[in-house]
């Protein structure tokens, strides 16, 4: 049985439900989950960008998702209610202080074992629990 890959762009949508789990210590692992219906509407798909925080500064550590390979967006894929999870660690990118917002326009790519996850128009800010100060904010391009 021979298998053919295909490339298949999967885009949050802006409407997609956002909902956040924070550390208790202000230190630790922050993670950022999207929720949004398949285009079928007949499932939900998952994205986590998972973000590390050391106090002072915060910077993506992981990116996971979780997608029903639905044929609308899969055409003559496999079966509409199979899940492909991909899972991307150990990452280190976009360091930034707390309380400072991170926007970067451009593009970036990260690979695992079965999918690539990409990252672009992205903007982040993560506040610290017993900072006051005001918010700056920094633009990469």
């Amino acid at each position: 049985m021979s298998h053919e890959q295909r490339n298949q762009t999967v885009t949050v949508p802006e409407d997609s439900v956002v909902q956040g789990q924070c550390p208790d210590s202000g230190t630790g692992e922050y993670r950022i989950r999207m929720t949004w219906r398949t285009p079928s509407k007949e499932r939900n798909n998952e994205a986590d960008v998972i973000l590390q925080s050391t106090g002072s500064s915060y910077y993506i550590s992981g990116l996971e998702a979780a997608i029903f390979l639905d044929n609308l967006t899969f055409p003559d894929g496999a079966d509409p209610y199979s899940l492909q999870n991909i899972s991307v660690t150990d990452l280190k990118l976009y360091e930034t202080p707390i309380s400072v917002q991170r926007t970067c326009d451009r593009e970036k790519r990260e690979y695992a074992n079965n999918g690539e996850i990409s990252l672009s128009n992205l903007e982040i800010l993560v506040l610290g629990i017993k900072h006051t100060a005001s918010i700056g904010s920094k633009s990469w391009r």
